[in-house]
């Protein structure tokens, strides 16, 4: 009878030891799992900062492209301003010429005219 009261007693410590076991595998298994969500979350944190830097870097060669662009637009828009204006001023000495040939014909007309 005291074998078995000692076997008990022995399969009762043996049983809170096995109740500790598990709470601590429990308890390190959650601890895990904690620890691999938090590196997931880390993980999709690192995945959105490399896909704006991405982003960024895309938007930004854009910008540059777009620069490049609008100066080649404004070295053109120069270069026609200055074609204008070398035609008009051109045009307008031909017109000045015109008038001064006009006015000459116009005043010679009028010596003829004053001879008859």
């Amino acid at each position: 009878r005291a074998e078995a009261v000692k076997a008990t007693e022995a399969a009762e410590v043996v049983r809170a030891e096995a109740v500790d076991a598990m709470k601590t595998l429990r308890s390190e298994a959650e601890k895990a799992a904690e620890a691999a969500e938090a590196a997931r979350a880390e993980a999709v944190e690192v995945a959105r900062a490399e896909t704006a830097g991405a982003v960024r870097a895309e938007a930004h060669a854009e910008v540059e492209a777009v620069k490049a662009e609008c100066a080649a637009l404004l070295e053109r828009s120069a270069t026609v301003t200055a074609a204008h204006s070398a035609a008009a001023a051109l045009l307008v000495n031909q017109l000045q010429e015109l008038r001064e040939t006009k006015e000459a014909e116009v005043k010679e007309a009028s010596e003829v005219a004053a001879t008859l």
